[in-house]
């Protein structure tokens, strides 16, 4: 399984809690790239002849004011044709008000 991570927002220096102040992660962009152009590879390199399942997972970490939007598993979701989807979201209980957002692309035998 390839497991992927991005987080569209960070936090402010002086946030000592770690809770309130956020800026957008201006590298965000290019994480969900490379995340991807990884997973991509999965994708089309992907056999089942050594494994019965095989599995891409994304994992985003957002929050209201930065939220993971459709478009941004769209990235993905575009490169895994004839794989089967799951999708989910849930409030980041360790990082409120947090938002995380996961697509898991799989293949199995």
């Amino acid at each position: 399984m390839e497991v992927k991570g991005a987080w569209r927002n960070l936090f402010h220096d002086e946030d000592k809690d770690c809770r309130t102040r956020r800026r957008e992660n201006s590298s965000f962009s290019k994480h969900l790239h490379d995340a991807t152009e990884d997973a991509s590879k999965v994708f089309q390199n992907a056999k089942l002849t050594h494994a019965s399942h095989v599995g891409v997972l994304l994992i985003c970490f957002g929050s209201p004011h930065f939220p993971i939007l459709d478009e941004h598993i769209a990235m993905v979701r575009s490169r895994a044709i004839d794989w089967n989807e799951h999708l989910d979201d849930w409030a980041d209980n360790a990082w409120l008000p947090g938002q995380i957002r996961c697509g898991f692309w799989c293949r199995e035998r």
